[in-house]
């Protein structure tokens, strides 16, 4: 005993060899071997109380059983006491002087450099736990990035199905409309409490539109939703491939071209449109025409690239490529300018009898600009971390506006300067790539390389849905990956040769899409949580069953044009 209370007085360190137990805020040692600092009384080992009592002395203060010890702040005690490598009681003291509510009293520590390590610990892991905020240009591009998509490429075509006017009206009317319907996410996914009592809450906040559409509509609309939503990554898929297909057609016929017939030219190249397949001629060239085809045999090389990249488990890898979306679109950009600077403008009604500003294949448009503008499944995880919340519907319209214009940019500059029949617009006007056309092959190699590592992602979410959701399997081996993935490859490579019309696809499977999470889910769910709240009017429910009305026909206008 007196080597403990030497030890508090002179040395302020104790020499801990007893296992040490906290009950009600108060530090017990109790007794064992090794050490001096045993606590017996009568033969027995008995806990020992130590407390703090006073801030400014170590005076021992006994009634003749229990000792109680008296011990210094915790700063002095550390400032005293040198790193020996043994260990130093320290009292962790609230604000107020009484001991940290719920937390032992005293502490074992090895020195002050260790508090100081451990406080700066804590603090990292802190941080690190915290999400980091992003800010509206950050939020906008990230927006914009992921909305654009194949529905670029398909643009020229979607304008001359509807007529140059018809065209850009649609475009700029379902730019806005996508928008309300997207910032209805935002409103119905946002927490709402009780305006006379603020403590309670009306509605919760959600992470996830699912959720929301779980909670409002119930269970078998939810599910339904995800049946949707399989649907739109599954059409996805397909178009990559078809695309995918195009430009590794493209590339392989120019390395070909180059390598084995250096020789062969097309005058006046530069000047009027070719149709990739010609881009390799002559007679000893046959037989690589035969190995080489856009339909049925390059859709059948992919699955070599593709099928063991999309088979990892965690594909994040290839997350550090998004950047590669921005980029394509302006590569996609400049070259449209560079042809129409080459072509010129083309008109002239009266040489070409389809250049027109109506066209009754305007669905076509509809369609494919509901799976452009859609951003509705993914819009909260986009802005969850977004440092001025009270922005995000700014930003959110910001980014919806990019989107826009760059769609009218590409499709209308195309078309103006498009030298043929409008009507003659290829579905992918990278179709048109020539062996000399150096910018278009570029964009080709660009764009390939952009979807290979866009392609395992999307994947990847279908799996993943697919697996959580209709089978409800969170834990799946790799026989579950390979089975999954083959299946699906298997269903893109058919479509890619034998029916490789991207832009029917598109605007189809956009127009299921749209109807559904677009049109009908967003306005279903914010007039339930009106409901809720007790704010319906007559002329809010009329206003929004007419944006469900045109998902609907959006949806049966696609059946009635030809695929074509």
């Amino acid at each position: 005993m007196s080597a403990i209370i030497n030890a508090l007085r002179h040395e302020d360190e104790v020499v801990l060899s007893a296992p040490i137990t906290t009950i009600s805020g108060t530090l017990f040692v109790s007794g064992g071997g090794g050490g001096g600092g045993d606590f017996r009384s009568g033969g027995s080992t008995t806990p020992t109380a130590v407390s703090r009592t006073s801030t400014d002395s170590t005076d021992l203060e006994s009634d003749g059983t229990t000792p109680t010890l008296s011990t210094p702040e915790p700063e002095a005690q550390l400032r005293a006491a040198p790193y020996t490598g043994k260990h130093t009681l320290v009292s962790r003291i609230a604000p107020d002087g009484g001991p940290v509510r719920g937390e032992p009293v005293l502490t074992a520590v090895t020195s002050l450099r260790d508090v100081r390590l451990q406080v700066a610990s804590e603090e990292k892991s802190q941080l690190q736990e915290s999400p980091r905020k992003q800010g509206s240009i950050v939020t906008i591009f990230a927006i914009w990035n992921t909305m654009m998509g194949s529905s670029l490429l398909i643009m020229p075509w979607a304008i001359a199905q509807a007529g140059y006017i018809l065209g850009i009206g649609l475009t700029i009317f379902l730019g806005c409309l996508s928008y309300y319907t997207c910032s209805l996410v935002l409103s119905t996914s946002e927490k709402q409490r009780d305006e006379a009592d603020e403590e309670k809450v009306c509605k919760p906040e959600f992470t996830d539109f699912g959720d929301a559409i779980e909670h409002f509509l119930g269970r078998k609309l939810s599910f339904f939703g995800v049946l949707i939503s399989l649907l739109t990554f599954l059409g996805a898929l397909i178009a990559y491939w078809i695309f995918m297909s195009r430009f590794l057609f493209n590339v392989g016929n120019v390395i070909n071209h180059y390598a084995w017939d250096a020789n062969h030219t097309l005058h006046g190249s530069h000047m009027r449109l070719e149709a990739p397949e010609e881009v390799v001629v002559g007679a000893s060239l046959s037989k690589f025409s035969d190995y080489w085809s856009a339909e049925y045999t390059v859709p059948l090389y992919l699955v070599l690239i593709l099928y063991p990249i999309s088979c990892m488990r965690e594909p994040t890898v290839f997350t550090k490529f998004n950047a590669l979306g921005v980029g394509s679109v302006f590569i996609l950009i400049g070259y449209v300018i560079y042809r129409a600077i080459i072509w010129g403008v083309n008109m002239d009604p009266q040489v070409d009898n389809s250049i027109v500003g109506f066209n009754t294949k305007f669905p076509a448009i509809t369609g494919s600009l509901s799976m452009g503008f859609f951003i509705h499944n993914g819009i909260l995880p986009i802005t969850a971390h977004h440092a001025r919340p009270e922005k995000k519907r700014r930003d959110l319209g910001i980014a919806y506006l990019l989107v826009a214009l760059t769609y009218l940019t590409i499709g209308i500059i195309y078309y103006v300067a498009y030298p043929d029949r409008k009507d003659g617009i290829p579905d992918n006007f990278l179709r048109l790539v020539t062996k000399n056309d150096i910018y278009g092959i570029v964009a080709s190699v660009f764009l390939l390389f952009q979807m290979v590592t866009v392609y395992p992602l999307l994947l990847f979410m279908f799996r993943t849905q697919f697996m959580s959701k209709i089978l409800r399997i969170t834990n799946y081996r790799y026989r579950w990956i390979f089975g999954l993935n083959a299946a699906v490859v298997c269903v893109c490579v058919l479509l890619a040769m034998f029916w490789p019309r991207v832009g029917a696809l598109i605007r189809i499977v956009g127009a299921i899409s749209g109807f559904v999470y677009n049109y009908t889910f967003p306005c279903l769910v914010y007039l339930a949580a009106l409901r809720a709240a007790g704010l319906l009017t007559k002329m809010t429910v009329i206003g929004h069953s007419l944006i469900v009305v045109f998902g609907v026909l959006n949806l049966v206008g696609q059946f009635v044009i030809p695929l074509d």
